[in-house]
């Protein structure tokens, strides 16, 4: 009976981004139900704590002390980022450990299913969180809506549940959500990679993803507005007016670069408002972004989880990402075994590099346990 609880109130967390309260602070249902669940499982005694993850926080720390005291950035900063990961990390390691990688990631599956249909009756009866015009559901944008639901993909797949695959891929395009629409192509690449004759079955499907992505008006806006404003690197100057999303990437991406080639061994996480500040001052901005007071802009998390850890972790950043990149290499190498999961959950985070770059978002830590659960299981099935 607690499994069960556990399992649909854990599932029900990573969907419940916009179930929040302002008072002092955001209350949002999420961290409820993490705090009430760690609680619950630290009563059964099914609460423990990995001597390696406990490194990796107390690194992070130590890392952003040590920062705090040579870039001069706020300790509350570092505080608020490691409380958030450690009560996060924690408990979905534990949540994920206790349940099962592969029976957490179906209850999730279906539980995308049912998000993308109520997207669907949301969408064309007019009932909105955010845009009218794109298909989001219960999630506070279109690419938080795709990004999320993307993994389920492969699942339905695997298990030949056509419908359900169908219904989650239409809602992802009505999304018209840029990011969505890479990940679909991701999607079709990355089981691909190296396999030539097997890749060559899809090539109408990523035509056809080529086409939307082509006619899409926001993709396009942003691909050209994007590409135009990348002479800021050496001019420091943007044109007179670009749309919010380019300047969005730009602005942050010249922030990361500035930051990573100062501090190298990075600044410490949280920084990069610290870092933003700086930098900025040194770009001449376009007149829509300053009339608007929109400079500050994803200020706060870096547009991006690449930029994030570019600026905040520096080369050590760089280290974990390689070596998370030659651990995926190294399964995917074994192509006997259901890689089902490790694609979808892939997928996921490299349109979070790209995307989105919040350490402790409600789904981040789900993923990632599952993703590690899984290959472990995966490495004792090959003894």
């Amino acid at each position: 009976m607690f499994k069960k609880y556990l399992t649909y109130s854990t599932i029900v967390a990573i969907f419940s981004e916009s179930i929040n309260y302002h008072w002092i602070i955001d209350l949002k249902l999420f961290y409820l139900i993490v705090i009430i669940n760690s609680i619950l499982l630290t009563i059964v005694n099914e609460f423990k704590i990995n001597k390696y993850h406990l490194l990796l926080i107390m690194f992070l720390f130590i890392h952003g002390v040590i920062a705090v005291f040579i870039i001069g950035y706020p300790f509350t900063s570092l505080i608020s980022q490691i409380i958030g990961i450690s009560i996060c990390s924690f408990y979905y390691y534990n949540a994920v450990r206790y349940v099962g990688a592969i029976k957490i990631f179906m209850y999730y599956s279906e539980f995308s299913f049912v998000v993308a249909v109520l997207g669907l009756l949301m969408f064309y009866c007019n009932i909105t969180l955010w845009d009218p015009y794109r298909l989001h559901s219960i999630l506070s944008e279109p690419s938080r809506f795709a990004i999320i639901l993307l993994p389920s993909l492969y699942y339905f797949i695997k298990n030949k549940s056509y419908l359900k695959f169908s219904v989650i891929l239409f809602s992802i395009i009505l999304s018209q959500s840029s990011i969505g629409l890479i990940g679909l192509l991701l999607l079709i690449i990355i089981p691909n990679l190296g396999l030539i004759k097997k890749s060559l079955k899809y090539i109408p499907i990523f035509i056809i993803l080529i086409f939307f992505i082509s006619k899409n008006e926001h993709f396009q806006i942003r691909y050209n507005e994007t590409m135009s404003s990348l002479s800021v690197f050496s001019t420091q100057k943007f044109d007179r007016t670009v749309n919010l999303s380019s300047y969005a990437l730009i602005s942050n991406t010249y922030v990361s670069y500035s930051s990573f080639k100062d501090h190298f061994l990075g600044t410490g996480l949280g920084a990069f408002e610290t870092m933003h500040d700086k930098y900025l001052s040194d770009l001449i901005l376009p007149y829509n972004i300053s009339a608007n007071n929109s400079q500050d802009i994803n200020k706060a998390d870096a547009n991006s989880l690449f930029l994030r850890i570019l600026s905040d972790l520096g080369i050590f950043g760089l280290i974990i990402l390689i070596y998370c990149s030659y651990k995926f290499f190294q399964v995917i190498k074994n192509k006997n075994k259901d890689l089902t999961i490790v694609y979808g959950i892939t997928v996921y985070f490299l349109l979070k590099l790209l995307r989105q770059g919040h350490y402790f978002p409600p789904e981040f830590y789900f993923f990632l346990f599952i993703f590690i659960f899984y290959i472990k299981d995966l490495k004792s099935s090959l003894k």
